[in-house]
């Protein structure tokens, strides 16, 4: 197959990631129009727009599948470790050896800690040829376990840096995430087709693209002068360090899947999708929340390692895809 039928299907998933798109969009209009973004956020509008968020992503997940997935003992302890252990350590490990400081620092180990994507990883794991219903059980688990990890992953990783407010954190990760996502799952099983309205599908499956990214938005706005000083240096040495960190993950997952634990390929592609992104639906509210008014520019590493994660694995799977059939 030609080079550059490569490139445009990568081309192709990029303008179809609705969420990228939306925190572009955010960037944008925080620098030109920040004016409705400080009045919505004087508003404090910042929390119900999260914990709707999360309602509908609780909505979207189909629990008969987490049901049947996996049943691999060995996958979901692999899927831990990579997930909850092994990415913090990458992202320690890769903003020491770039000299991460202040904004940088925060942001890029605030997304190494994150929970898998609810939705991204199970679609890509799939376009792979990887086993739908283990990348839902992975993701269904690795979220609600990742929400009590992440307190002390933070912790650990920021104690020299800045206090990480470990109770307040906790807390928000109940009331703002946990709450909504099993309310949203209770509405579901108890109106079970509600999902099978095409139209209300379709809101299920993008608007929680639109709101992440007006959350984005309201939390930049208020540092409109600062964004327009970022230096193109900065960026690439974030895009690098992004860039290190999930291939180490992709490589890692699918290497000890298949040869070590000896896990089959749809298995480890399912793994190794899931395990290695990191969800920028829950990064950019904890930022938001919790990290913005001392780091207003922690935000930009979490923007690019969510923009290579997407580009890096849209063109992994189609290649997995080719190589299967």
């Amino acid at each position: 197959m030609p080079a550059h039928l490569d490139l445009r299907t990568i081309l192709l998933s990029l303008e179809k990631n609705l969420l990228l798109l939306m925190i572009l969009a955010a960037l944008a209009f925080a620098l030109i129009a920040p004016g409705p973004g400080n009045a919505m956020k004087a508003l404090g509008l910042s929390t119900p727009l999260t914990c709707l968020v999360f309602f509908l992503q609780g909505l979207s997940i189909e629990l008969k599948d987490f049901l049947k997935g996996g049943r691999l003992v060995s996958v979901f302890v692999w899927g831990f470790l990579l997930a909850c252990l092994l990415a913090p350590l990458f992202g320690w490990a890769c903003s020491a050896a770039f000299g991460m400081k202040d904004d940088d620092l925060v942001g890029f180990l605030l997304m190494c800690t994150m929970t898998p994507t609810i939705a991204s990883g199970v679609v890509i794991a799939g376009r792979a040829g990887g086993e739908k219903t283990t990348a839902i059980a992975l993701t269904v688990v690795l979220v609600f376990v990742g929400m009590l990890v992440i307190p002390f992953s933070l912790k650990l990783l920021l104690s020299r840096t800045v206090a990480v407010p470990q109770a307040d954190l906790l807390r928000q990760l109940v009331f703002t995430v946990l709450v909504p996502t099993v309310v949203g799952q209770g509405m579901r099983l108890l109106f079970p087709k509600i999902m099978q309205n095409p139209a209300f599908r379709r809101i299920d499956k993008d608007a929680p693209s639109v709101l992440i990214g007006l959350l984005v938005y309201l939390s930049l706005a208020p540092q409109a002068g600062k964004l327009a000083g970022i230096s193109l240096v900065k960026l690439l040495v974030l895009a690098a360090a992004a860039f290190l960190v999930h291939s180490s993950l992709l490589a890692g997952g699918y290497v000890v899947s298949r040869r070590v634990l000896a896990i089959d390929r749809p298995k480890s592609l399912a793994l190794t999708f899931v395990c290695s992104q990191k969800s920028l639906a829950l990064g950019a509210p904890i930022w938001g929340n919790l990290f913005a008014a001392a780091y207003p520019l922690a935000i930009l590493p979490l923007v690019v390692f969510h923009a290579f994660q997407i580009f890096l694995d849209g063109f992994l799977a189609t290649r997995a895809a080719r190589t299967q059939a």
